[in-house]
């Protein structure tokens, strides 16, 4: 291991009277990067000035909805859009809005609020420039939240051929992507299958690739056209796992440090960990490739590539939101190029266009966040192909120099679907087997999670009730989570939330719910669940809480969990996202977030074991005031199956990349929400673009 020496000190500057902050500074290698905030009498940030001078100006409309983004290089200059004509739905979320350049993207949901058609296209009602469209389930009863189908509709350019692609996916019984395929239609040809991926799972998680990827794999030996998957390749993007720790096999080209982080690939890759197991070097038989430096609370502040002589130093505003990137190998702040990011349902950019409106680069992936390159009618000539923008897999920063994802916490690897470092947290639910495996991705449903920062996960809500209730049946443990997970998803997609309903998650917020109000507001939703629960009509024949009473007592339990969780005690609430939205970008890479849905937190913080043993008592002694003594003693009957739990080394829990390690043991990796800065006393969110420049 090496030490990463920080070289970066951040300071809060400049608070106004009501102890918002106002100025705060970044300063990497002895040069200061500020950032200034300006609010309105409600409290939200309306205009942000960036290190380089730029200056971003939000306009809400009556009821604090975000309807319009400007723009300016300097104090001095007009202002331009950068995103307006903003429509929302009834729960909150954008459904459409008009970029800077002329372009309009939309989003439609279904009745659950899943996205089920995303475009881009030259007017309102436009889809000319791309189409994304999803399935779920055949029917509200068997939608339990997995893509079935995705369809991309490209347009013909020209010469170049436009093409209809289907995706169909399939899962197993726990939930866990098994297959993968695509048909292509060309515009005015027939359909044809283009690549297929299937995937098997031994009883940790760990994925292999079925024989039929041939298709897919690298083919790097052998005579064309009977080129082969050579065993090289297999060792790569296919390698066995050893169940006793979840790393790779000996032999095959891996290894691991004590910490359980990879220090050799079969890339022939060598990378280096600081004490914190943050990467610090990444080197290869011609030699070091790139080298990363952290500030001390485990923030990426600089990236040297030494081979092409960039460094790039990363700058973050005083919520610890990246604002800006300065690499010596871009356009200067008076000449950079803005272009927009219009992404999927998982914040993978899809199309980008520039300043003009013209496509400027496409981008297909398959499941696990491999690109996918040159077939299925993918040509230049439809902009697929190289792209100088770093954002890709989910809004991950793509290190062109290694081929890995950085994910803030940890290095990911998209051709083998996994992290290449550990997971801190020992502890999973025995209702999830996907918790004990440390390097998965996403539960291995790469459609349905996408591993960064946010919120609790549900699994730990879950994982509560799980061990709260060893006494209780499966359906009434299910009817409790149900309830409780129904306050995270609105009873619609994940993260797609009302920001007028932050009170729920213990979360400010300064339009709707500023502190003191949410408060009360938080206490009432609570009282009011509690009543139902407590209602003695919701009482089966044996006196048992039946399923209102269940779901309402799971419900009332949700926001004083969320008060334990760093991703939400004393946060302003909801962030934007980059699903579906366009992501403003100049210099070649990334300058700025547009606004999309308001989402809430998709953190993956940590829970210690003292803190679970804190909040079973709480739920236990919950359950006693809502039911009573009998009902009590009946749900908390010991079962040794519940509380015998083993601690796995290289144990994870899912959903986890995004975090970042912050003072102390804890892991809390939470991501900030633009539109809110914090005060002196907490942390919040801000508004604002990502901007690049040397």
């Amino acid at each position: 291991m090496e030490d990463s020496i920080s070289v970066s000190t951040t300071e809060y500057t400049s608070f106004d009277i009501l102890g918002r902050v106002t100025a705060h500074k970044q300063t990497t290698d002895g040069t200061a990067y500020s950032t200034g905030y300006i609010y309105n009498l409600s409290g939200a940030l309306i205009e942000e000035t960036y290190p380089s001078g730029r200056v971003v100006k939000n306009t809400l409309d009556e009821d604090g909805s975000l309807s319009q983004v400007h723009s300016k290089r300097t104090a001095g200059d007009i202002l331009r859009p950068y995103a307006t004509n903003f429509t929302y739905n009834a729960a909150g979320a954008i459904t459409q809005m008009r970029l800077g350049n002329g372009r309009w993207e939309s989003t439609q949901f279904n009745s659950r609020l899943q996205p089920v058609q995303i475009g881009l296209g030259s007017g309102p009602t436009a889809q000319n420039l791309l189409k994304l469209d999803y399935e779920y389930g055949a029917t509200a009863a068997v939608n339990n939240g997995n893509v079935t189908k995705q369809t991309i509709t490209v347009p013909t350019v020209g010469a170049n051929t436009g093409f209809t692609a289907v995706q169909s996916y399939t899962y197993d019984e726990v939930n866990r992507l098994k297959g993968a395929v695509e048909n292509v239609t060309p515009t005015g040809g027939s359909a044809s299958q283009s690549w297929r991926q299937a995937f098997t799972f031994d009883r940790y998680g760990n994925r292999n690739f079925d024989e039929e990827n041939s298709t897919t794999l690298p083919k790097n030996c052998g005579t064309a056209p009977n080129l082969v998957v050579c065993e090289a390749d297999r060792k790569v993007v296919n390698p066995s796992a050893d169940a006793a720790n979840n790393r790779f096999a000996a032999g095959q080209g891996w290894s691991y440090d004590a910490a359980g982080n990879t220090i050799a690939d079969a890339n022939g890759q060598t990378y280096i960990y600081d004490a914190e197991n943050k990467m610090v070097t990444a080197s290869n038989a011609s030699g070091t490739l790139g080298q990363y430096t952290y500030d001390g609370d485990g923030k990426r502040v600089k990236k040297v590539v030494p081979s092409t002589g960039e460094t790039t130093v990363f700058a973050y505003d005083a919520s610890g939101k990246m604002v800006a990137e300065y690499s010596t190998n871009v356009e200067p702040v008076a000449t950079a190029k803005v272009n927009y990011l219009t992404t999927d349902h998982l914040g993978s950019p899809r199309i980008n266009t520039d300043g003009n409106g013209s496509v400027t680069a496409r981008h297909d992936y398959h499941p696990f966040g491999e690109e996918i390159d040159g077939v299925g009618g993918r040509t230049a000539g439809l902009n697929y192909g190289d792209d100088t923008i770093r954002k890709q897999f989910t809004g991950y920063e793509r290190d062109t120099e290694t081929s890995l994802d950085f994910a803030e916490a940890r290095m990911y690897g998209s051709n083998r679907g996994r992290f290449l470092s550990t997971d801190p947290r020992t502890y999973g639910s025995v209702f999830e087997p996907g918790t004990w495996n440390h390097y998965v991705y996403g539960l291995n449903n790469p459609y349905s999670f996408v591993d960064q920062k946010g919120r609790w996960p549900e699994w730990i809500h879950r994982m509560i009730t799980d061990w709260a209730f060893p006494g209780l049946s499966a359906e009434e443990i299910n009817q409790i989570h149900r309830g409780n997970r129904r306050i995270d998803y609105d009873g619609a997609l994940p993260d797609t939330m009302n920001p007028k309903k932050s009170f729920q998650h213990t979360m400010y917020n300064t339009t709707y719910n500023p502190p003191g109000i949410m408060e009360v507001k938080r206490q009432e939703f609570i009282d009011s669940q509690l009543a139902i629960a407590k209602d003695p009509l919701n009482r089966d024949n044996n006196g048992f809480p039946n399923e209102a009473a269940n779901e309402a007592f799971g419900a009332s339990r949700h926001p004083p969990q969320d008060a334990a969780s760093p991703a939400h005690s004393g946060d302003n609430s909801y962030y934007d996202t980059p699903s579906p939205i366009a992501w403003f970008l100049g210099g070649g890479t990334a300058v700025a977030f547009a606004y999309g849905m308001w989402r809430h937190h998709q953190i993956e913080s940590t829970i210690t074991r003292e803190q679970l043993d804190v909040l079973v008592r709480e739920e236990r002694a919950a359950y006693r005031n809502a039911f009573g003594n009998a009902n009590y003693e009946r749900a908390t009957r010991s079962l040794l199956l519940f509380y015998i739990v083993p601690t796995l080394k290289n144990s994870r829990f899912p959903s986890d990349s995004g975090q970042k390690k912050e003072e102390g043991a804890k892991e809390t990796g939470w991501e900030p929400c633009p539109g809110f800065v914090p005060t002196k006393e907490m942390t919040g969110c801000r508004m604002g673009p990502i901007e690049n420049v040397d």
